[in-house]
């Protein structure tokens, strides 16, 4: 059998310092708290990773005789372990026997965003509601950034091809910068 170098900017390349146990996030998905935990995954952990197209679905399962196949795999389950460290014992058990990444981001991305009206209405109201009252400015600027960055993960833009969305966007963070201050 042949020896395959892999290519450090190949996203099937393992660096020598990852492994199995390897925990990405700081803290576990546990339903409540999707969307941080899903920016932490993907925009910071498994992008400086190289491994964004694994929970894509955009790297193609090589070949079973192709000499690249051993090395997808190995890095396939790399990636799905760091999935299952990143989840409560009830979410990893419910996806445990899923074969790939893009299958196990596509299931929780159907429990977490589709539908979850009441998570974002709670989130709504927690705008509506905050006061800048006695914290700094610093402070309340901070916690309305998180709950409007919240929000727009859980709202997906609507399609539009007139504009009008240019519009609408720009009201909407002129009424961002403005709400409840006091």
């Amino acid at each position: 059998m042949t020896s395959l170098t892999i290519d450090p900017s190949d996203p099937i390349y393992i660096h020598p310092s990852d492994h199995p146990g390897l925990i990405l996030v700081p803290k576990v998905l546990d339903g409540t708290n999707y969307a941080m935990w899903r920016r932490s995954m993907t925009l910071v952990s498994l992008s400086a990773k190289n491994k964004l197209g694994f929970i894509k679905g955009t790297i193609p399962t090589p070949s079973e005789i192709d000499a690249a196949h051993l090395a997808w795999q190995r890095c396939n389950d790399m990636v799905l372990s760091w999935i299952f460290n990143s989840l409560s014992l009830d979410l990893t058990n419910s996806v445990l026997y899923v074969e790939t990444p893009s299958e196990i981001w596509a299931d929780l991305q159907e429990r977490f965003l589709q539908g979850d009206f009441s998570h974002h209405y709670q989130v709504q109201r927690s705008i509506v509601e905050l006061r800048q009252n006695q914290d700094s400015i610093f402070t309340y600027y901070t916690t309305i950034k998180i709950f409007w960055d919240e929000l727009k993960i859980y709202s997906p833009p609507i399609p539009c091809t007139y504009g009008g969305m240019k519009h609408l966007n720009e009201r909407e963070e002129n009424v961002k910068t403005k709400s409840n201050v006091d």
